[in-house]
């Protein structure tokens, strides 16, 4: 984690004050560090370079802990479509399998061929016009950041994505967040292979309680990484109290008249951010600006299963073709 991310943090659990004992550090970089809040006494870390604030009283699902190495686990315990699988080549490979050797790569720390094939993976499961759409979203949002300088704090950030787009297109310091130790050790790698780490940090909490200070983030990004959460007002109302000046989240949005996946995040207990009404509802309570831009409307169909991976199951949604509508939700003070 960059030291210039130091004082921006307060304890996640009270707000109280951080003191700080710094065991192993860089010139520009905390290493590792035991972090304890001078008010309530919590314990965080830094470990291995990533920041570590979590309050473990909030529950909380980790899959990217539960689902590591499972690839490889299963296909041990198939041999024959393990062969099959290794033997096949790329180019032949169907959608799905070929995003199942994408993270099979991924499993076996192989993060120079996984970059190479992201891009491929991608344009073989989603249709075009979702890929046009979503790439809209995000070139969208790196224009309203050109020209700051100030960092730039990535939520629910998962395998950093657009946080890699953001690090290659802006000068600004990047922080890529998310709940999973897990998850961001995998960034870390990955990030440092690629060639790409030196302007970024690393640190993990649960946006239910971040462990920043009131206004101290003046910018803040989300890659659908707030789409389908759960505890949305929570979430909302902690985001507003850190941002300092401009949230642009990326939203996916099911049209209102789309029963079938509204009904699917109602009884998900995931629908409060899943319309575009629904989420106006929830940003608009906070005290600060917010408005639907560079909406996009985009037929999007069920992601395949593997041929060869016939278990592999890659999105949960869509259930059935629909159209979906991708939009940054812009939120300023």
């Amino acid at each position: 984690m960059k030291k210039i991310f130091e004082d921006m943090l307060q304890c996640p659990k009270c707000h109280g004050q951080l003191q700080w004992n710094i065991c192993e550090e860089s010139e520009s970089r905390i290493i590792n560090a035991e972090v304890t809040c001078s008010q309530c006494g919590a314990k965080y870390e830094v470990k291995d370079e990533i920041g570590i604030f979590l309050t473990p009283d909030l529950q909380r699902n980790d899959y990217w802990e539960q689902g590591k190495g499972g690839l490889h686990e299963y296909l041990d315990s198939e041999p024959l479509k393990k062969e099959e699988f290794l033997s096949t080549d790329e180019d032949k490979l169907s959608p799905g399998d070929y995003w199942g050797k994408l993270f099979y790569i991924e499993e076996e720390k192989n993060y120079k061929k996984a970059h190479e094939m992201y891009r491929m993976a991608l344009k073989k499961i989603y249709t075009t016009e979702l890929m046009e759409a979503w790439d809209s979203q995000q070139t969208y949002v790196l224009k309203q950041l050109k020209g700051t300088t100030a960092p730039i704090v990535d939520i629910a950030s998962g395998r950093a994505y657009f946080a890699e787009l953001l690090l290659k297109n802006l000068p600004n310091e990047i922080m890529a967040t998310d709940f999973s130790p897990t998850v961001l050790m995998r960034d870390k790698q990955y990030f440092q292979v690629n060639g790409m780490y030196d302007k970024l940090s690393l640190v993990a909490f649960d946006a239910r309680r971040t462990p920043f200070k009131d206004n101290s983030v003046e910018y803040m990004t989300s890659n659908v990484g707030i789409s389908n959460i759960e505890n949305a007002g929570d979430v909302v109302k902690e985001l507003h109290r850190i941002c300092g000046k401009m949230f642009m989240p990326i939203m996916i949005f099911f049209k209102e008249q789309d029963t079938v996946h509204i009904d699917f995040m109602k009884k998900a207990g995931m629908e409060s951010l899943a319309t575009e009404k629904n989420a106006l509802s929830y940003f608009s309570s906070q005290p600060w600006n917010c408005s639907v831009e560079n909406s996009i409307d985009a037929h999007v169909k069920p992601t395949p299963t593997g041929v060869i991976l016939d278990v592999l199951k890659i999105d949960g949604l869509p259930l059935e073709d629909t159209v979906d509508e991708y939009c940054v939700l812009k939120c300023t003070k």
